[in-house]
Formats: C-alpha cells, structure tokens, sequence
C-alpha cells in the first residue's frame, strides 16, 4: 500500500474522532501533532491502570482486532504528564474499530517499544518527535514481517500502555521520575541508522534499524553486509554480533552511521 493514499485516511479519521486531542499527522518527519494542556484536565494520570517502570508495561488489545495500518501518531503535553495516541486504521484506510493482540515493554531504560498485531502490515508514519519526554520516535519493520514502534525517552518516566476501541487507538501515558538516564547506554543515532542496544560479552550483539536495505558492521579491515528488514516508509531492523574490546562502526553504504565503542 503506498503512502499517498492515507491522505485521505487521516481526513477521515479526523472526521469520526470526537476527542478533544490533536489530530493525526499525515507527515513523515516529523509525524505528530503537539498540544499543551492545563494540568486540571490530565487524562494521562486519570484513571486506575497502573503506570511501570522496567520490563513488560501491558499486554493489550483483542485477537479478533481489524486494524492493518498504523495511520497516525499525536503527542499532548498536560503540564504533570504527557500522552501519545497511536491512531490505527484498517487496510482499507478507513479507521480501525479494534486494536487486536499487541505488546509495550521497556527494551532499555531509554526505549520503550510498542509491539503491533501480525495483522498490521503497513504505516503512514516513519518517525516522529515530540516536545516532550517522548524525545523521538521510530516506526519499525521487524524481521518477521510485523511493525514495533520504538519510543526513545529524553528522562526517565513511568509508562502506561492501554488500548481503546472504535476508533482504534493505542495511548502511551507517560510521568516523569526522578533522577537521570545513564548516557553510557543511550541508544546510538546516527544518519539513517540507529543502534537501539547491545550487550558487552564477547561477543557482542548489537540490535537496531536503519533506512537503508543493508548495513556494513566491522572494523579497520573486516566489515560484513548485514541485511536489513526495510520496508517503504519506514525504517528496517537489523542485528548482528561483533567482537569485544574494539571499536565497531555501523553504517549504510554511503558510509554514514555510528561508531559503538
């Protein structure tokens, strides 16, 4: 399905929400609409669904959902909190009536990932960025064929993750938390390719996603081509192991990307 055609899903779907919420974005880079709100209307702390901090947040949504596209993402400040609404259409384009079985857990201190049905097959969005804790967002296509999206944090926060019906939406609330993220395991981003965590055995594996259909991973002389899950639109994921104690650069063929020390 290409992208074009969700030009008029999002107006249609701004037609059938009665929220007060900003409307979807139709835009790539960046894809969120922003508003702030009093903090005496904060629906992001209303409510009994508990809010995490580590490990799985919510296992969400129904096996018998229709949603096939993910067709918007909108971000509002509330002064105490913040919230992001995943707005989810059918293949069609018209707008979802039921989430179906999905997944949000925290991969790293920094990332929480909302992981989509089997039956999402296709977005409208890339990636977005907030003015929020919610720094950016990366709309991902996984190896087998599914989308995540990886919500990287500027601070720490405590997160919920529910799901909400006709229309189909997944809301992200978040609440900041004291203290300060370690910058030693921040995810690293460069041109085209993000490096989204690793771990520091020999050897080391390293997981993330890029723009491109292919990675080059190595060293001084030994690099390899690493193929990467791309998909129009969006990024692509792509793992590899790499060896302990030198320095390992990650890029796309042109040459740009990160190095992991």
């Amino acid at each position: 399905m290409r992208l074009a055609r969700f030009v008029i899903a999002i107006a249609i779907l701004t037609g059938a929400c009665t929220s007060d919420t900003p409307t979807p974005s139709t835009t790539t880079q960046p894809a969120t609409t922003t508003s702030t709100v009093a903090p005496s209307t904060s629906p992001c702390v209303a409510g009994d669904i508990p809010f995490e901090t580590e490990g799985t947040v919510a296992l969400f949504g129904e096996a018998d959902g229709d949603a096939g596209v993910i067709g918007g993402v909108r971000w509002a400040g509330y002064g105490e909190c913040e919230r992001l609404v995943i707005d989810l259409l059918t293949t069609d384009g018209s707008p979802g009536s039921l989430v179906g079985e999905g997944a949000a857990v925290f991969v790293s201190a920094h990332i929480l990932r909302v992981e989509f049905p089997d039956a999402v097959i296709d977005t409208a969005v890339g990636q977005f960025s907030t003015a929020g804790m919610a720094t950016t967002g990366y709309v991902v296509h996984d190896s087998d064929g599914g989308f995540f999206i990886d919500i990287h944090l500027g601070q720490p926060a405590d997160v919920r993750v529910f799901d909400l019906d006709a229309p189909a939406r997944v809301v992200v609330d978040l609440l900041p938390r004291s203290g300060e993220l370690d910058t030693d395991s921040a995810p690293l981003t460069g041109a085209g390719v993000v490096v989204a965590t690793w771990t520091n055995e020999s050897p080391r594996a390293i997981a993330g996603y890029a723009t491109t259909s292919e990675v080059v991973v190595g060293s001084g002389d030994a690099f390899t081509t690493i193929a990467v899950a791309s998909f129009p639109g969006s990024w692509g994921s792509f793992t590899a192991t790499v060896p302990e104690g030198v320095a390992v650069d990650i890029a796309t063929p042109d040459g740009e990307g990160v190095t992991l020390p």
